[in-house]
């Protein structure tokens, strides 16, 4: 099976024999992205195909998972791991398939169980690797510095406005403001930065599960 094909993009699962698949599109043209978790032998695998590209990394060389939570077009959620390892390149494993300009399909179920099969077997195959969530604290404080110095500019300027007397302005410009600054609030709220258990995934960096959701 190709993974050009749109049938690869079933996004995988738990063949019964030891093997649970993922693969998702992380961009509208171009190859997919799939990892294969291999617990079948004495040492676990992860077997990844970025593009062209493919290798098999044992369980014990991965150092280091981030969990955090991405900001997509027009305001939608993708949520992401990231794998780092000895003799690994950066894997970015996304919920979501880029389908089109402004389309995507979400795997949140099958992203989940993926992320449950890994992160139980790097609990039995290997003790040193740091489990990390949302984004770097210097890369998180920095977001949250110059979010706090762009809605004292933005107050500034409605402030200024209300005082020359054009209110219409003025809300226009808070109205605007809040309507996006919800998506980065979420944003910065959900990647809040810190350690997790492998156990217990935080699930502010999960995607919700509906019901008949594929």
């Amino acid at each position: 099976m190709s993974l050009s094909d749109a049938d690869a993009l079933v996004h995988g699962g738990d063949d019964g024999a030891g093997r649970h698949s993922y693969a998702f599109r992380p961009r509208m043209i171009g190859a997919a992205t799939r990892v294969v978790l291999d617990t079948r032998g004495a040492e676990g695998l992860l077997e990844w195909t970025v593009g062209a590209t493919s290798g098999r990394t044992p369980l014990r060389d991965i150092t280091r998972l981030r969990l955090r939570h991405e900001l997509g077009q027009l305001g939608s959620s993708n949520f992401a791991l990231l794998i780092e390892g000895r003799g690994l390149p950066r894997l970015r494993i996304g919920s979501v398939s880029r389908t089109g300009l402004t389309a995507v399909k979400d795997h949140g179920p099958a992203f989940i169980a993926f992320l449950n099969a890994l992160h139980a077997a790097l609990l039995r195959d290997s003790g040193r690797v740091r489990y990390e969530a949302g984004l770097p604290r210097w890369r998180w404080g920095g977001m949250l510095a110059l979010s706090a110095c762009c809605a004292a500019a933005i107050c500034w300027l409605a402030a200024l406005a209300f005082s020359e007397g054009q209110g219409t302005s003025a809300l226009l410009i808070v109205g605007l403001s809040l309507v996006l600054a919800f998506p980065l609030a979420e944003t910065l709220w959900r990647n809040r930065p810190g350690p997790y258990e492998p156990d217990a995934l935080p699930q502010r960096l999960l995607p919700s599960v509906k019901p008949g959701k594929d």
